[in-house]
């Protein structure tokens, strides 16, 4: 064999190389898409189901009963004509009067008066803690 022909023997053999190594790298290109593509479509699914749950939660927050549920819950707020009785354990730190809270925000139920304030407050902690 003469050197021009093994030339273009080993050219022709890199140049095939060369297109089989681009279509490999294509095709692999082209199912790493095709997972992408599914991965982009589960999480566009998630975020419609997250969105309509959104929705719901906002249409709710802006209804009435949400509302009252907040003024009463957090703000301790009632009704006109309600009242509130307040139930205490006898081992809770404060001590509540039998009195009925009044419609007009007395706070006079709280009686901070206790047996252990002659107590130090390295034994309070420990006696809150053990």
């Amino acid at each position: 064999m003469s050197l021009v022909k093994r030339i273009k023997y080993v050219s022709v053999i890199v140049l095939l190389a060369v297109i089989c190594i681009g279509i490999v790298k294509s095709t692999l290109g082209v199912f790493g898409g095709r997972q992408r593509f599914k991965e982009l479509e589960d999480e566009v699914l998630s975020l419609k189901s997250e969105k309509i749950q959104l929705e719901e939660s906002i249409k709710y927050k802006e209804t009435s009963e949400f509302i009252e549920e907040k003024a009463r819950n957090e703000l301790n707020m009632i009704k006109p004509g309600e009242k509130v009785y307040v139930i205490s354990s006898p081992d809770s730190l404060i001590r509540v009067n039998k009195s009925v809270l009044s419609e007009k925000n007395d706070r006079s139920y709280l009686n901070n008066s206790r047996k252990d304030d002659n107590d130090p407050n390295w034994y309070m902690w420990y006696k809150l803690f053990f």
